[in-house]
């Protein structure tokens, strides 16, 4: 079948892809694996030149998925799969590993080892950041707060 315009060919493509969806599938699996770094450079290139409509489109996307947006932060950022947190999580009675009253939203890791240690609470992550993870000064702060507890 020989296809004059560049529409006749499209809609071939199109009615081919519906009428063999298994090698239209492999098809396409292929020439992505194949071409893996030319799609990638492409997908750059043209996020660089509408930088705006996909900041907003992610943004969007972001906020009717937020589960999804922070499970993928999550394993971008320390590692861990929504599997492996909500474990930790289940472990941790849902609580924080510090306080134990307010709920354990936050990775906790080893800025050393990147290493994950556990889920605590905004406000005992924020505390450790604070302290800058030094036992010495931990210490020091707990001695302060017992000299004033009484």
């Amino acid at each position: 079948m020989k296809v004059k315009k560049t529409e006749d060919m499209v809609a071939y493509r199109k009615r081919w892809a519906q009428e063999n969806p298994e090698k239209a599938r492999r098809y396409a699996r292929e020439y992505r694996h194949k071409n893996r770094e030319v799609i990638r450079a492409r997908q750059k290139e043209w996020r660089e030149k509408n930088r705006e409509h996909h900041n907003a489109r992610s943004n969007d996307w972001r906020k009717r998925n937020p589960e999804k947006a922070e499970a993928i932060r999550r394993k971008y950022k320390f590692g861990i799969e929504p599997e492996q947190f909500n474990l930790l999580r289940c472990q941790q009675g849902g609580m924080c590993a510090i306080c134990r009253v307010a709920p354990a939203t936050h990775v906790d890791h080893s800025h050393s080892t990147q290493k994950v240690r556990g889920l605590l609470c905004h406000g005992c992550n924020t505390g450790i950041g604070f302290l800058k993870e030094n036992t010495t000064t931990l210490r020091n702060a707990i001695d302060y707060l017992n000299l004033w507890a009484s």
